[in-house]
């Protein structure tokens, strides 16, 4: 599970996604999680979206109780190149973010989901911070996504399901509504052995013990759980 990943030394995490409303729907839930466990948590996209979705990205932040940054790269134009992975490194250097939440390179992604994880990457290359990188579940599932680390979101559902809401009105795509989300939750659930509970998934893409929030662990974490059959 995502708590004894970091530990209890976690005091600062970060939240790099691509568009507005990635946040609310691929981990809103554990975006209010950590603000609920007084980790100071920023919420950092990179493209307004249109449709008015700047002014609901900032209330979606404020409702999961997160500061909000909002860049301004165009939408669906986004590439690994120096404005990209430059914006990344002023991120992580400035902030130094025990714990970066992203998007996975696997599964259904669009050209901003890869190309921004792609540019957090580099960057966490570079410093000595974040000692945790997880990369989110995309919004449509996938069998190529491998979640091996987990949230249990039961508690901030309520939260979650409010700020997807907020972007509902906008958008109005399949995967935004309550069931496509719940569902998901409690599979997500079976796979890390809690059935009953809401979960939202993430594929660890780097775990730095050393650095690590506390800084007790050794060795690699044992996250992965065999799956139950779909």
């Amino acid at each position: 599970m995502i708590d004894q990943l970091v530990g209890s030394g976690l005091t600062r995490a970060m939240v790099i996604l691509a568009h507005p409303d990635d946040e609310a729907l691929l981990c809103g839930g554990t975006i209010a999680e950590l603000t609920r466990s007084d980790v100071e948590t920023t919420v950092v996209c990179f493209s307004d979206g249109a449709q008015g979705r700047d002014e609901a990205f900032k209330q979606v932040c404020t409702l999961l109780g997160a500061q909000s940054r909002l860049l301004k790269f165009e939408t669906g134009s986004m590439r690994v190149d120096a404005e990209l992975v430059g914006a990344t490194d002023d991120l992580i250097r400035e902030s130094e973010p025990q714990l970066v939440i992203t998007h996975a390179r696997s599964g259904i992604q669009n050209q901003d989901h890869i190309a921004l994880h792609d540019a957090v990457r580099l960057s966490t290359r570079r410093w000595p911070s974040p000692a945790i990188v997880l990369g989110v579940e995309p919004p449509i599932s996938s069998s190529d996504f491998d979640g091996n680390v987990f949230c249990e979101v039961g508690q901030s559902w309520a939260s979650k399901v409010a700020a997807v809401t907020a972007y509902q009105n906008l958008l109005d795509r399949p995967y935004m509504c309550e069931e496509y989300l719940q569902t998901r939750a409690s599979w997500w659930a079976q796979v890390a052995g809690q059935p009953g509970a809401l979960m939202e998934a993430f594929e660890l893409a780097v775990w730095r013990p050393a650095g690590a929030c506390g800084g007790h662990r050794r060795g690699r974490p044992r996250v992965r759980r065999r799956r139950p059959s779909r």
